[in-house]
């Protein structure tokens, strides 16, 4: 099987470190949710003739079945970190934060029509000829006590 996680690194060297921290990062991710059919991981160190920019921004692209989940490391205006690590762990957070939304967005419309159903299927009750007499006692009650001889 084709492994869903794809790494791209752009105006920044691929070291065998920020590799595995990237990949690792899509790992927790996939555990975190199984239904993710892709997860991009764009890291993007600072362009030539940048020079104002801070160096580092991470970009996390999921699929999963029924949306498409795009996260980012945001801490300041500009979407850049000072330190790609930082970066990193920032676009995974927003990343699950936003697959958490997703799953209880998902489970709560079935919760509810599971309500809405079981309160379907219950039986109507009706009052008793007891419970309409005013006398506070049910009929079993009654019964009971003319046999007893009272």
């Amino acid at each position: 099987m084709q492994s869903p996680i794809t790494l791209m690194f752009r105006h920044i060297e691929r070291t065998g470190g920020l590799e595995a921290s990237a990949r690792e990062i899509a790992q927790r991710l996939l555990r975190f949710n199984e239904r993710i059919t892709q997860c991009h991981v764009l890291v993007e160190g600072r362009a030539v003739g940048e020079s104002q920019a801070p160096p580092y921004s991470v970009k996390i692209h999921l699929s999963v079945p029924s949306a498409q989940i795009h996260a980012g490391s945001l801490l300041d205006g500009s979407g850049q970190q000072s330190d790609v690590y930082t970066a990193l762990r920032e676009a995974f957070n927003d990343a699950k934060r936003q697959l958490q939304e997703l799953q209880v967005d998902q489970i709560r419309p079935c919760l509810s029509g599971e309500v809405r159903a079981r309160a379907a299927a219950a039986p109507t009750t009706t009052p008793t000829r007891a419970a309409n007499s005013g006398r506070g006692h049910s009929s079993l009650g009654r019964s009971r006590a003319r046999k007893s001889g009272r």
